[in-house]
């Protein structure tokens, strides 16, 4: 559980890193940066590992793309992309849905069932998730005046339910190490055409001792501990009771929102933020689970192992 509240505090942090350095860094220019200095970083632990499963990672290739698509390049991307239109408080009241969307995509691909009281509390959350959205005045959300900045952070949680239940299907016997390593390798390589058309575009980052920071602060805590972490506690426990942690996030970002950023609380962020917690106590009534896929042969362990 430890590790867990570890997770939390170092990706709410990274809400208000991002919102911080929006306009100095272009946001696919700091997602690659983040995804190629924590690889450098991490591969000479993760290199043995790696060596040694990549046979296994290789025959297991579609479910890699799909991880590293969905996590390294997919959520941190549109988290930045959604901290240039909006503030780390309503991103990060938006983003308490994740275990609501996880929940959804346990029970789309048969991992978990949703019970009548999770499904409820998927209503009540998202109608929370829509009053935010419509800033407190609901006729927005009927002329369709909807944000940029919240349709990119809805697209962000989608995201990490997907990557969330894949981790139930990663090739078995492969070492957390080299399926990190392999998932920031691939996102980091989907991300890097990315980073080159801001570049040639002329959207070039702002070099200071608070960006370099920032860079170095998002490579190390959110990219790698925190991937650890969350990798080895899904293992553990499931994504659904795993995803719970996630409603600390809208309890610690804001306070590091109003304390560094100067942002405040609307009433709408209120009122939006009690509907999407509500729910998420309705969603976390225990649901059916369904027993695990068996392994497949081709990821067996091998007897020199």
């Amino acid at each position: 559980m430890a590790a867990l509240a570890l997770t939390v505090t170092f990706w709410s942090f990274n809400f208000v890193v991002g919102r911080a350095v929006a306009g100095e860094i272009p946001p696919l220019t700091l997602s690659f940066l983040r995804w190629l200095g924590a690889l450098l970083i991490f591969l000479p632990f993760a290199w043995r590992h790696l060596r040694r499963d990549w046979p296994s990672l290789l025959r297991a290739w579609p479910k890699l793309l799909l991880m590293g698509l969905t996590s390294v390049a997919g959520y941190n991307t549109f988290v930045y992309l959604a901290l240039e239109r909006t503030t780390a408080i309503n991103a990060v009241l938006l983003n308490a849905t994740m275990p609501i969307v996880i929940a959804i995509m346990a029970a789309v691909a048969g991992v978990e069932r949703m019970s009548r009281f999770q499904a409820l509390g998927v209503a009540v959350s998202f109608g929370g998730v829509a009053y935010i959205v419509a800033g407190g005045n609901p006729a927005h959300l009927l002329s369709l005046q909807i944000g940029a900045g919240d349709l990119w952070i809805l697209g962000a949680t989608v995201c990490w339910g997907i990557y969330s239940v894949a981790l139930r299907f990663k090739p078995a016997h492969v070492h957390p190490f080299a399926l990190l390593a392999a998932n920031m390798l691939v996102g980091m390589l989907a991300l890097a055409p990315l980073a080159a058309s801001e570049a040639i575009a002329g959207h070039l980052p702002v070099v200071t001792p608070a960006t370099i920071a920032a860079v170095a602060y998002v490579a190390i805590f959110p990219s790698i501990i925190a991937y650890i972490l969350w990798n080895w506690s899904v293992a553990a426990i499931g994504p659904n009771r795993a995803g719970l942690f996630m409603h600390l996030m809208p309890i610690l970002t804001p306070l590091w929102s109003m304390l560094f950023l100067g942002e405040r609380l609307g009433v709408h962020h209120l009122v939006g933020g009690i509907a999407i917690l509500a729910g998420l106590v309705l969603t976390s009534r225990a649901p059916s689970a369904r027993p695990a896929p068996p392994a497949r042969h081709d990821d067996a362990p091998r007897r020199d192992r």
